[in-house]
C-alpha cells in the first residue's frame, strides 16, 4: 500500500491536536495536579481524582518515548506543552466559575471582635416580659438532621469548650431517633445556678409513617406549652390529658417562642415527602399561633467540599445557596430566615469561624423569640 505523506506543517498540526486531545483525556480522567485539584467529591456532575505530580511526569515521559519510537518525537514543539497547560488552567477556571461566586452574597464579619460582640449581647439579654423568665426555642426535623448536635454546638460556643448536654448519636445509617424524651436544655452562664434566659426544646425526630418518630400532635402540644419536660414520646399516640406530663393550663412562659426547622444539607433531596409534609404541617400550626420560624441547614461541610476546606466560602459556594433554595422550596421559608451552619462534631476545641457561623442564627432566633413574647403581651 502506498504510504500517505503529509507536509511538515500538516504533520505539526496533526501532532499538536493529537497531543492536546491526549492531554485533555488524561486531565479529565486521572491526571490533575495534586496541588491544584481540591475537589474530591462530585460537584455538579464533575468528578476528579488526585494524582501525584511525579506519576504525572512519568506518564508524560512514557508518552514521549512512545512518540519517539514511531519517529514523531521531533514534532513535539514547546507549543504543544503550552496548549496543555492553557487547557488545564481554562478547565479549572471553568469549573470554579460554576461552583463559586466572585463575592459573598451574604456578608459575614469573620473576626474575634464580631464574635465577642454577639456573645456580649447574649450575655446582656433580658426578656422583654417580666412574667417570662426564659425564651423557649423548639428544634424539629428528620432523624439525624443534627438537632441535638446544634444544641451542643451553641453550648460549646457560649462556654468556650466542648460540651455534650444534649445526647447525640452519629451512628452510620441509623433509622431511628436517638432522642426519645422531651427536655428543655438550659445553658449555664457564669456561676453555678445561673443560666442564659433562653432554652432549647429537644424532641424525637420525624420519620415516615404513623408508627415511628415523634407524633405531630405531640409537637403541637409542645408549641402550646402542654407537655412538661421529661415526657417520653410515644410514636403511636400523642399524650393524653390525664398524663402526669400534660400541662392543662399553659401560660405564655410555657409556650414555644420560636420554631426552628433543621434540615441536613447533604441529603435534603433524599428526605421523604411524607416527612417534609409533616414539617409543613407543624409550620402551619406555628403560623396559626404567630410563632416566628427559621430554618437551620446543617452538615454544610458534607454537602460542599469547598466549604469543608474553607468555612469562609459558605456564602460564595453556589452549591450551598442551591441547597438553601431547596430548603426554601420544600418548606416555604424565605431565604433570609434560612441559616447554613456547621455543628461541632469532630473538633474538641473552639474554632473562630465556626463560632461566628453558629452565633449568627442564634442571635436572630433570640431576637425573633423576644419580639414574639413582647407582641403577645403589649400588642392589642
Amino acid at each position: 500500500m502506498r504510504p500517505v505523506h503529509c507536509r511538515p506543517g500538516e504533520k505539526y498540526q496533526i501532532c499538536s491536536v493529537s497531543f492536546s486531545i491526549i492531554s485533555l483525556v488524561l486531565l479529565w480522567t486521572k491526571l490533575p495536579l495534586q496541588h491544584q485539584v481540591r475537589f474530591k467529591e462530585n460537584l455538579y456532575g464533575l468528578r476528579f481524582h488526585t494524582f501525584n505530580f511525579i506519576t504525572f511526569l512519568s506518564a508524560l515521559y512514557q508518552l514521549f518515548l512512545f512518540l519517539k519510537s514511531i519517529k514523531l518525537y521531533f514534532f513535539l514543539h514547546i507549543k504543544c506543552c503550552s496548549i496543555f497547560w492553557c487547557a488545564h488552567k481554562n478547565l479549572l477556571s471553568f469549573i470554579v466559575m460554576f461552583i463559586e461566586f466572585d463575592e459573598p452574597w451574604r456578608p459575614v464579619t469573620w473576626s474575634g471582635a464580631n464574635k465577642e460582640d454577639m456573645l456580649q449581647k447574649l450575655r446582656a439579654l433580658q426578656v422583654s416580659v417580666p412574667d417570662v423568665n426564659r425564651l423557649n426555642i423548639l428544634l424539629h426535623g428528620p432523624i439525624g438532621a443534627g438537632k441535638s448536635s446544634f444544641i451542643n454546638s451553641v453550648n460549646t460556643v457560649l462556654q468556650g469548650h466542648n460540651t455534650t448536654a444534649a445526647l447525640a448519636d452519629s451512628s452510620a445509617g441509623k433509622s431511628y431517633s436517638f432522642t426519645v424524651k422531651f427536655k428543655y436544655h438550659r445553658l449555664k452562664k457564669g456561676a453555678p445556678g445561673i443560666f442564659y434566659p433562653f432554652s432549647f426544646a429537644d424532641i424525637m425526630g420525624l420519620e415516615p409513617g404513623s408508627s415511628s418518630g415523634v407524633h405531630i400532635e405531640d409537637i403541637v402540644h409542645v408549641l402550646n406549652g402542654r407537655i412538661k419536660s421529661g415526657y417520653v414520646f410515644n410514636p403511636v399516640s400523642p399524650i393524653a390529658e390525664g398524663n402526669p406530663s400534660y400541662n392543662s393550663e399553659p401560660s405564655l412562659k410555657d409556650r414555644v417562642h420560636c420554631l426552628v426547622s433543621v434540615l441536613p444539607a447533604d441529603n435534603i433531596s433524599l428526605i421523604s415527602n411524607e416527612v417534609i409534609q409533616k414539617m409543613k404541617d407543624v409550620r402551619e400550626k406555628a403560623r396559626n399561633l404567630d410563632i416566628p420560624q427559621v430554618v437551620l441547614m446543617s452538615m454544610v461541610d458534607k454537602a460542599c467540599p469547598l466549604v469543608n476546606d474553607d468555612l469562609k466560602k459558605i456564602y460564595t459556594s453556589k452549591k450551598i445557596k442551591d441547597k438553601m433554595k431547596e430548603c426554601r422550596d420544600k418548606l416555604g421559608v424565605p431565604m433570609n430566615c434560612i441559616y447554613p451552619v456547621r455543628n461541632y462534631h469532630e473538633q474538641v476545641t473552639n474554632d473562630l469561624l465556626q463560632d461566628v457561623l453558629i452565633l449568627m442564627p442564634i442571635s436572630d432566633i433570640i431576637r425573633f423569640a423576644n419580639s414574639y413574647v413582647e407582641d403577645q403581651v403589649y400588642t392589642e
